[in-house]
């Protein structure tokens, strides 16, 4: 039994070694894989301190005050503030593209000055924060909160700064991103239905693409090609089934959200054009994967890396924030970045149809470049067999 069992193991080593594909899928990537994630967030965090906050400052009032509170965040390490009007503000933080934003409003430092010094009602700082950027939002608020608290007692008065905002001569009225959203954690939860969902399509375009793999393989590819329909229509079938299973899904993944609690805060329109597009985008990106692999083996272990690092880079699993700033700019050419960015705002975002419906297009434009090149790629094959 023993040499028959040692047979069978040296028989599969052997195999295992003549695929050199999957020899390197199976440890030379993980091990790049692995290098290439420690580089990331040891550039973001390595040296042991914390990474800057961004936080957007709308200054209305132009006082004494407010210039002083923001040379205080200029002296902050921690803070990376970025100055815009109250609406740009509002809609950078409502889309997601920044965790916190303050607008100081107009009369803000007289207010100040005249609650001190008569006990009148103290002004409020209009704060907004990003609920499915927790962290980075409450670190922020924390130094903005610290740097007016500077400017207006120990700067503006000689008086030193009191722990407790009943002790603060202002007071922050908080906003969450979404004006229609409700509960705590419910933006976060719907953060992760999302995210979790476009991971499950783009498996899916795994499985399409294995599928095909195995027909080239067994020659029912070969034999079906000799039919009248075009290569175009042949593969066009494919993007449709795919984008049909696909879509079921993604629909399924938010029926479970729902009956869980989940509740659709955006556009229903918008929500079913995210959903066909992500589903077509990923039926697309099966194709390409099944025009590019030689085997089953090595294409499966690599497009599952290929799909495990566009997820990780669209901010599926952990809060893009966390990223170095250039490796935010660089996620806009990730197509999952943008799929998940249009359910994000189609389910709890308050960021309307026509925002919904950009991230719907580009994921859209990003499916059609990835359907064209395997037209050309299984054309391309075509010719050299």
């Amino acid at each position: 039994m023993l040499p028959a069992l040692l047979n069978f193991v040296r028989k599969d080593l052997l195999v295992f070694r003549s695929d050199r594909g999957a020899a390197i899928t199976a440890i030379v990537m993980p091990v790049l894989l692995a290098v290439f994630l420690g580089s990331l967030f040891g550039s973001a965090g390595g040296s042991g301190e914390m990474k800057p906050v961004p936080v957007i400052v709308a200054d209305e009032d132009q006082s004494e005050i407010s210039k002083r509170a923001l040379e205080e965040m200029a002296t902050e390490n921690h803070l990376k503030v970025t100055m815009a009007s109250a609406a740009e503000a509002k809609e950078a933080v409502n889309n997601g593209k920044s965790a916190f934003a303050v607008v100081v409003p107009k009369g803000f430092g007289e207010q100040v000055v005249a609650g001190m010094s008569s006990g009148g009602e103290r002004p409020k700082l209009q704060e907004y924060i990003d609920p499915a950027q927790q962290t980075a939002a409450m670190a922020g608020q924390g130094f903005v909160t610290k740097a007016f608290a500077t400017a207006t007692l120990d700067k503006a008065f000689g008086r030193e700064t009191k722990a407790g905002d009943d002790l603060l001569p202002f007071k922050a009225e908080t906003h969450q991103a979404a004006a229609k959203q409700t509960g705590d954690g419910e933006a976060s939860r719907a953060h992760v239905f999302a995210g979790m969902g476009v991971q499950g399509v783009l498996f899916m375009a795994i499985n399409l693409a294995m599928n095909v793999m195995r027909e080239r393989r067994t020659g029912v590819w070969r034999r079906v090609r000799t039919a009248p329909p075009s290569l175009e229509i042949q593969l066009l079938g494919r993007l449709v089934s795919g984008t049909v299973v696909g879509s079921l899904s993604l629909t399924c993944v938010i029926l479970a959200g729902l009956l869980t609690g989940l509740r659709i805060h955006g556009s229903l329109v918008g929500l079913v054009s995210i959903v066909l597009c992500s589903a077509a985008m990923s039926s697309a990106i099966g194709l390409a994967i099944a025009s590019l692999g030689k085997t089953e083996e090595q294409s499966r272990g690599l497009s599952v890396l290929f799909v495990l690092t566009m997820t990780m880079l669209s901010g599926a699993w952990f809060p893009s924030f966390l990223m170095p700033e250039w490796v935010q700019k660089a996620t806009l050419v990730v197509p999952a970045r943008w799929a998940v960015d249009g359910l994000d705002g189609a389910i709890w975002r308050d960021i309307g149809l026509s925002g919904v419906m950009v991230a719907s297009g580009v994921t859209l434009v990003f499916g059609a470049v990835f359907f064209a090149f395997s037209i050309w790629r299984f054309r391309t094959l075509e010719r050299a067999a």
